[in-house]
Formats: C-alpha cells, sequence, structure tokens
C-alpha cells in the first residue's frame, strides 16, 4: 500500500512535561499539525528573562493499515522562532528515553580534560558561588563562560565532581613566605578569582599555597574541559544571500544551534557615577584643592542576544574634543579607548596620532588616517581576520608615515619591518622577540650592539591610586624621560608620598644589573614592582653575548607598550636601532584584546650601520649583434651569474658594477676571461 503524505504523523510520548519521568516511548496521540502549544508551552517572561531549557521526546510514526516501512525518512526543522531569544533543536535519543537522561546528555557535553595550571586554594564549603585557584604568576587564567571541573576523591566512594561555569574573573598578584634553613623566603603567586553561575554542591578541600604551584595529596583537582562530540544536535538557519537554481553553495547566518541560554537576570544598578577619570584644580594655596569630573553615564550590557545590534548614546552637553574615555569590559577584564581629539577613538597610545597624517575624504567626509605604524594593522589582522585563539606569529614590512621624525637624523618615510606574537602573556614572548631582534642585527654584522630595559609597570604602580589631571600625568611623563629633577619635584610636590619620593629616585636608576638592586631597595613598598624587577633579571640574564643597560625612568612610548620594554643600540648611531616590548592593549580598540609582544625598526637606518656588502662577482659583455654571443649571456645569467652589457662609449661606466671577467672571443669563440 502507497504510503501518503497524510499517513506521516509526530507522536507524543508517554508523559509531555518537563519532570524527570518526562518522555518515554510512543503513544497513539497524534500531535496536530499546527496545533498551538501541542509541544512546548508558552514562554513565560521569567524564562525568557532568566533563561530556561524545556526538553520533549516525540516520535514519528507511519500510521496505514499496513506495516509497510518509510525508507530514508528525514526530520528537520523547517522553520525557526520568530522570537530571537528562543531557539530550538533536535537530538537523536533512544526509544525510551526520559527527560533526566536527555537533560544529562546535554549537560555532559563537555568532559574532563587535564589538570589546570593551578591549584584550588584552601578549602571551599557548599553553597559557595565563586572559587580561588593559586597559580604561577603570568600564566592563563580560565576565560569568562569556561567550564571548569572540580575532582574530589575521583573512583572512591566519598567521589565529588561538580561541573563550574566561570561568570568572571579577577586576578591579583599576592606574596607568601615559607621557611627555609631557618629563614622566610618570599614568592610571588597570581590568585584568581572566579564566579560560577550555580553554588557549590559539595564541600571540596583545598591545597596550600606552596612554592612548587601544585596541587597537594588528597585534595581537589581543578581540571579542563573538551567538547565531547559524540552527541548530535540539529537546527536550522536563515540565508544571508539568496540561493539560486544551479547554485552549489549558501550562505548562513551561522552553522551552529544554541543548547543551554546564555544569559542570566541581573539587577541594574541606577544612577551610579563612575570614579573620576580627571580632576580639575580648583586652588593651589595655602593649600591644594581638587575636585573629580564625574563623566556621562551609560552603560549598555551586551549579551548574545544584542551583541550584533549597533549602540548610539547622546551625550548633553557634548563633551570636549579629547576628554571622551569609554570603558568596557570583556572576557573579565577592562580595556579603555580615548578621544584623540580628533573623533577618533583609539586604546593604541596618544603619541601615535601626534605622528599620523591625518585628512578628509573627499567621497565620505571621513576623517584618514595615514599608516604611521603597522602593529595596530597586524593587531586588527590577529583580531578579525585570523581570529584564533593559540598563539600567533606574524611579520611585516612596509612603508608609513611620520609628521615628525623619530629622531634628528631620522626619516619621517621609515621601511618599518616588524614581527610580533600574539596570545601568549608569559616572559617567554618577550624573549623570544628580543633574540628575534638581534638575530636580525647579528645576521648583517651591525657592530657593538648593546640592549636598554625599561618597564612601564613600574611608573603605573607607582602612579596607581593619585588623582591627577591628564597633562599633569603627561607633563611627569616628560620630566622622567628627560631626567629633568627640577621639574618633576614640582609636577610631584602634592603626590603622595610613596609615589613622589619613588618618581624621583627613578632618575637615577640607570646603568648595569646593580641598578635592579638599588630599585628593590628603594622601592620595595610599592606593590607589583618587586615581580616587575624580577622579570627584568631574568630577561637580562638570557642575553650574555651582548651589553644590557636599564634605565627605568625611560618612558618612550608609555602609551604603547603595557610592560617590559627594550632598545637596541648599536655603533654608529645616536638613537635606537630597534624598539620593541609587550603591548597587551594594542588591540582594544579593535575588541580583541590579546596578550601581545614584538619589535621593529627601520630598514633604511639598519642599512647605514650594517657591514658593506661584499660586490658580487660580475661578468662585463660587449653590445654588439652576435647570436652565439646572446646565447652565451642567457646561458651564464640561468647559471646565476651577473651579466652587464655595454652599451657603445660606455665601457668605462661599467666599472661602478665592480667587474671582474669579461666576454671576449678567442680563435672564433666567446669565453669568459678574467680582468
Amino acid at each position: 500500500m502507497t504510503i501518503l503524505e497524510g499517513d506521516i504523523k509526530l507522536l507524543a510520548s508517554r508523559v509531555m512535561d518537563d519532570v524527570p519521568e518526562g518522555g518515554g516511548g510512543p503513544t497513539g496521540t497524534v500531535i496536530p499539525y499546527g496545533g498551538s502549544n501541542a509541544v512546548f508551552g508558552d514562554v513565560t517572561e521569567t524564562a525568557r528573562a532568566g533563561g530556561n531549557v524545556s526538553i520533549r521526546q516525540v516520535h514519528m510514526g507511519v500510521l496505514t493499515p499496513t506495516t509497510d516501512a518509510l525508507m530514508g525518512a528525514n526530520v528537520i526543522l523547517s522553520r525557526l522562532p520568530t522570537d530571537p531569544n528562543v531557539s530550538v533543536s533536535l537530538a537523536k535519543c533512544s526509544l525510551f528515553a526520559r527527560r533526566s537522561e536527555i537533560a544529562q546528555a546535554v549537560a555532559n557535553y563537555l568532559i574532563q580534560s587535564v589538570v589546570w595550571n593551578g591549584a584550588l586554594l584552601e578549602d571551599h564549603v557548599a553553597g559557595q558561588k565563586s572559587i580561588q585557584i593559586f597559580h604561577r604568576p603570568g600564566t592563563a587564567v580560565p576565560d569568562i563562560g569556561r567550564t571548569l571541573v572540580l575532582s574530589y576523591q575521583a573512583g572512591t566512594s566519598g567521589e565529588r565532581i561538580q561541573y563550574v561555569r566561570v561568570t568572571r574573573s579577577e586576578t591579583t598578584r599576592r606574596t607568601f613566605t615559607y621557611s627555609s634553613g631557618g629563614s622566610f623566603v618570599d614568592f610571588d603567586a597570581d590568585v584568581t578569582k572566579l564566579d560560577l553561575s550555580d553554588s557549590l554542591r559539595f564541600n571540596f578541600p583545598g591545597s596550600a599555597p606552596n612554592r612548587e604551584f601544585s596541587n597537594q595529596a588528597g585534595k581537589t583537582i581543578v581540571r579542563d574541559t573538551t567538547v565531547a562530540d559524540a552527541a548530535e544536535y540539529y537546527g536550522a538557519s536563515p540565508l544571508t544571500v539568496a540561493a539560486a537554481l544551479g547554485d552549489q553553495s549558501v550562505k548562513v547566518a551561522s552553522i551552529y544551534t544554541q543548547l543551554v541560554p546564555s544569559s542570566r537576570t541581573e539587577t541594574p544598578a541606577l544612577d551610579q557615577r563612575p570614579a573620576a577619570v580627571r580632576s580639575i584644580v580648583l586652588a593651589t594655596a595655602p593649600r591644594l584643592v581638587e575636585v573629580g569630573v564625574a563623566a556621562h553615564t551609560r552603560r549598555i550590557r551586551v549579551n548574545q542576544s544584542n551583541r550584533g545590534f549597533s549602540f548610539v548614546s547622546l551625550l548633553k552637553p557634548l563633551p570636549t574634543p579629547g576628554t571622551l574615555v569609554i570603558s568596557y569590559r570583556a572576557l573579565g577584564r577592562w580595556y579603555t579607548l580615548a578621544d584623540d581629539g580628533a573623533g577618533v577613538l583609539t586604546g593604541s597610545g596618544s603619541d601615535l596620532k601626534l605622528r599620523t597624517f591625518q585628512l578628509v575624504d573627499q567621497l565620505s567626509g571621513r576623517t584618514l588616517g595615514l599608516r604611521a605604524d603597522t602593529t595596530q594593522q597586524v593587531a586588527r589582522i590577529d583580531a578579525h581576520l585570523l581570529n584564533r585563539s593559540s598563539v600567533t606569529r606574524l611579520c611585516y614590512c612596509g612603508s608609513v608615515l611620520h609628521t615628525r621624525p623619530d629622531s634628528p637624523h631620522a626619516t619621517r618615510e621609515p621601511l618599518q619591518f616588524g614581527a610580533e606574537i600574539y596570545g601568549y602573556e608569559g616572559v617567554e614572548a618577550d624573549l623570544e622577540a628580543l633574540h628575534l631582534a638581534l638575530d636580525c642585527l647579528k645576521s648583517v654584522q651591525v657592530p657593538e650592539i648593546s640592549v636598554d630595559l625599561a618597564d612601564v609597570r613600574i611608573v603605573r604602580s607607582l602612579l596607581a591610586g593619585v588623582i591627577v589631571d591628564e597633562q599633569v600625568l603627561r607633563a611627569v611623563h616628560r620630566a622622567l624621560a628627560a631626567k629633568d629633577a627640577s621639574e618633576l619635584q614640582q609636577l610631584t610636590r602634592h603626590f603622595p608620598h610613596v609615589a613622589r619620593e619613588g618618581l624621583r629616585a627613578l632618575l637615577s636608576l640607570y646603568g648595569d644589573v646593580e641598578v635592579l638592586s638599588e630599585a628593590e631597595k628603594v622601592l620595595s613598598a610599592v606593590p607589583g614592582v618587586r615581580h616587575v624587577l624580577t622579570e627584568l633579571r631574568a630577561v637580562s640574564e638570557k642575553l650574555t653575548d651582548v651589553q644590557v643597560t636599564f634605565d627605568l625612568a625611560d618612558l618612550r612610548g608609555y602609551t604603547y607598550y603595557s610592560g617590559m620594554r627594550f632598545g637596541i643600540y648599536a655603533q654608529g648611531i645616536s638613537d635606537a636601532l630597534v624598539r620593541g616590548g609587550r603591548y597587551d592593549e594594542v588591540g582594544a580598540v579593535f575588541g580583541r584584546n590579546r596578550p601581545a609582544a614584538g619589535f621593529s625598526l627601520d630598514v633604511k637606518q639598519l642599512a647605514v650601520v650594517a657591514a658593506p656588502l661584499v660586490p658580487e662577482r660580475v661578468i662585463r659583455a660587449p653590445c654588439i649583434d652576435d647570436a652565439e654571443l646572446q646565447v652565451l649571456v642567457a646561458a651564464l645569467r640561468s647559471q646565476g651569474e651577473v651579466v652587464v652589457t655595454c652599451l657603445p662609449g660606455q665601457e668605462a661606466v661599467t666599472d661602478e658594477f665592480g667587474c671582474d671577467r669579461e666576454l671576449v672571443r678567442v680563435a672564433g669563440q666567446w669565453v669568459v676571461r678574467v680582468l
């Protein structure tokens, strides 16, 4: 008997409800075509705001008087929900599966992976909505949205395992102490606090801090997770471009489907004013009186449902050019974009805008900037074109244009060459960039190379918490770079004591490695400085074949770099031949900030100090109409020889090529003769 379209029915399961025993085998109840709420109930406002998952088991059946089988049948989703906050997908399951079994399969799409690079710090109790991880400084922390596994006594009768999802992370650098040989030794460690989407269901014993940064025996282990591809889910996605008959490919909005909610309800903080980002000095005598300037407050939460939107905010009164600062949080980190005064938001540093030629596009009317530095373009490539989660190594070479030269003898059109590493925040990336830069100079035999090291984090630590106007702050940076003690004293007279004395001390902290020991004594009260000095010392110990110096007050490029920076000098040149370092904030303007380290140099400047090139061996040939000669010249060039043809009357000009041989006719044959 022929199976007709009307014979194919959708059958309800035993229990059509969101209860543990929901689902089960098929019944004779036919789900009517187009019936409202026949499978799922209405989506409540509570579920729409906070998220909810509904699971139903349905069955396909052929209802005919015979037992004919329908071969090659498929079930598809042909139409998406009109509500963008509601998604639906299909998955295969066993004939008599219950809701609890299906929900567990969805929840277990992540399986346990390797032990995370860190240990659970001390004991945690049931009910906590956050955990603390103790790990080595500079190592990666879990991203927002990552799922971890807390495992205690796995494989035993007392096993406790819980999957936890990270909703917020905050890392602080702390100093711990251990006893060794009757004395106490300090060591630094990072402690990351992770907020969780759900409370802990069990007590999880953690490890005490230790300098090995390891899990103690019998304590909770923190594991990463990886996606298990054992289950398959099917959804629908709209076409972004209309498809025509004969097309071999289609373009869809996404190949992914949502399984679980991605948002949760939040209590908005209304009428909250942010901390002052600048201050106005009302009086300087008889005492300093300054007030913070509160900014316009706008807060927009971006989630899965609205991340593709464009947000427009009208500020009244309009902010003064150069005063707009936008702060945003992404993946647990805060980033800041600043107005450059010309209507361009940048996170790449204010010194770059001073070197950028700006012009108005006659077609669009928009302000354009001629490329003054290639690193921003490389950061854009890493963020948008490649979009990798792993480490990315990139290099480039091209012309840039500066409004003013970097030094009195520099050109305004450098031929910029550079190499950059994205995605790794450890000091190993800094060292790789530095060694690569040195290898470049050594390959062209640059004489008497020396490396100068500094770190902008020292000054940032000294100025942390100091409320100061942006113009004063820039003046402080200029005074430090110029080592102007009198100007620095005048600018910092109202600074806190620790900041004022620390900045003044930087003026004398330059020279060999002993500078670091002196800085440890002078700046011991400044949080975070000890770790920076330790990194600088470690880097210097790896540079055994070049002279290494330090200048802790050198702030050239302070708005560009975020950590260690270096300059490489050579004999015969007054300014740095190579500059580089760490610039983790350079990608903020492109919405994907990744750790970054690298260097750049001007090839034109490099050519001045590089060893002279050894002239190639050149063969001189006469310019005559001789077929045999032309064949021989072509053969020599194919073998890699350089052959210069002397035009009539220009034989002497070819001497500039350093010809060491010539083609002459001997006994009716063309031969190569040594000059």
